[in-house]
């Protein structure tokens, strides 16, 4: 029997960056951690349709995912012709008041085009400004970095509702000319009970080497390079899930300083807790971040955190409360590991209050319900 929709039902479409699928997800580990919070959003909205850029492995990938809904690019269509072929399909496959939704700024533009072409409401979320990133890789008076300013104005000024993950987002998104009033802030979220502290008979011991737990994409933005010189004839083992252009070359500097390095590559996301409550301290040395999700799982997992004092950072760790901040230098991170090595019962402390800090401020359920109510919003509902 065909599901009855209410006058006051609406259907979201979760447009996917430029490029993205769910078999990229897959193969970075990432795929879980997006379906627990689009799954759950289903349920509370009765109709979510995925917008990928998937080909053949994707309709597999999807089955099995309870309410959700696909569309993607079946027939391998160059990306041009594919998101033509978009307007018409999806107003075909809308099944009650329409909202599209991007998921960053990244395919934002198509999201908001289509939303226009088809008459749905559009709701922009962000988790980092690309604008940001720009500046700090290609300078502030960059061709690149007024080319993202641009879209982010003409997409924030677009959309029904603006979510973002900060209020550093919130304040750059009204300076953009948006009405305050149209931008929310819905924090990057945690599954509290996936990512929660070990029992103590399977916790790591505080005799021995100090184990050190790293998460991320190997790039320069993540300062792995600084971390390992940081850690410099310290009594550690640095473990590390991620993968990128920087591997060989931390392999290299580690054996070079000395630090006994593990290099675990991409960890699939329902392998990261145990991996995570496996180390005694998590450290980010970035350089800067949007609102980082490892850091936040960390931090559910009761690990004391190391994590340099920049923008995307310093808005979720209380310095000496919820863990410490530092320089994202050598020496900066050296002196704040240093620390924790040097004190369990700060180590335990600390941990102790970032666990209750994520689950006071970022659980799934709170995303699921402000993400909702923000698509209802710009709906009109």
């Amino acid at each position: 029997m065909a599901t009855e929709f209410r006058q006051d039902d609406l259907h979201l479409f979760v447009f996917f960056s430029d490029g993205q699928s769910l078999a990229g997800l897959e193969d970075t580990g990432m795929l879980e951690r997006e379906l627990a919070f689009l799954n759950s959003l289903a349920q509370r909205l009765r109709a979510l349709t995925m917008v990928t850029y998937g080909t053949r492995r994707e309709a597999a990938i999807a089955d099995g995912n309870g309410p959700l809904r696909l569309i993607h690019n079946r027939w391998r269509l160059p990306r041009r012709l594919y998101r033509a072929w978009l307007a018409p399909v999806l107003r075909q496959r809308t099944i009650a008041r329409p909202v599209y939704m991007s998921r960053q700024i990244s395919g934002a533009p198509l999201a908001l085009s289509l939303a226009k072409a088809n008459g749905a409401a559009y709701v922009a979320r962000c988790g980092y400004m690309l604008s940001d990133f720009r500046s700090r890789r290609h300078g502030l008076d960059s061709p690149k970095h007024r080319a993202a300013l641009a879209v982010e104005r003409r997409v924030f000024n677009g959309a029904a509702v603006s979510m973002v993950t900060t209020e550093a987002m919130c304040r750059h998104v009204v300076g953009l000319g948006v009405p305050a009033d149209r931008v929310v802030v819905v924090p990057n979220h945690v599954d509290t009970d996936l990512f929660r502290p070990a029992d103590p008979a399977a916790t790591p011991g505080d005799d021995g080497p100090i184990r050190l737990r790293f998460v991320g994409r190997l790039v320069e933005q993540k300062n792995p390079l600084a971390l390992i010189e940081a850690l410099r004839g310290l009594p550690v083992v640095l473990e590390v899930a991620g993968d990128g252009p920087l591997r060989t070359a931390m392999a290299e500097a580690a054996a070079t300083a000395g630090v006994a390095i593990d290099l675990h590559g991409v960890i699939d996301f329902p392998h990261l807790p145990a991996f995570l409550t496996g180390g005694h301290i998590f450290v980010m040395a970035s350089l800067y971040e949007g609102h980082p999700k490892a850091l936040l799982e960390a931090m559910a997992c009761g690990l004391a955190v190391v994590a340099t004092d920049v923008d995307g950072v310093r808005q979720v760790v209380a310095h000496d409360r919820t863990g410490l901040l530092c320089a994202p230098t050598p020496e900066g991170l050296r002196t704040a590991v240093t620390r924790l090595i040097a004190d369990p019962a700060l180590r335990h402390r600390l941990g102790a209050a970032a666990r209750t800090r994520i689950l006071d401020t970022v659980p799934l359920s709170a995303a699921v319900d402000q993400t909702a109510a923000a698509c209802r919003r710009a709906a009109g509902l």
